[in-house]
């Protein structure tokens, strides 16, 4: 909460946009990229895996990596 406050008084906002998406039998898998508006404060590469069962989600796991802003997806 502390981190989206300070963003949030800062002014700065968060575009994310979708890099890949994969589905297969009752699993979809969602990859994104996000970086601040203005550039240069705050840079993630997120994954997000859903488990559906019938017309529900069963389960969701989320992994993120927050990067420095001039490193790639892999941190470096």
């Amino acid at each position: 909460m502390a981190w989206a406050r300070y963003h949030q008084q800062a002014g700065n906002r968060i575009r994310s946009v979708l890099e890949r998406a994969t589905y297969g039998g009752d699993t979809a898998v969602f990859e994104s990229a996000a970086e601040s508006i203005p550039a240069g404060f705050y840079r993630n590469h997120e994954v997000i895996i859903f488990k559906v069962r019938g017309d529900r989600i069963s389960a969701l796991r989320e992994y993120w990596n927050v990067l420095d802003p001039g490193a790639d997806a892999t941190g470096n």
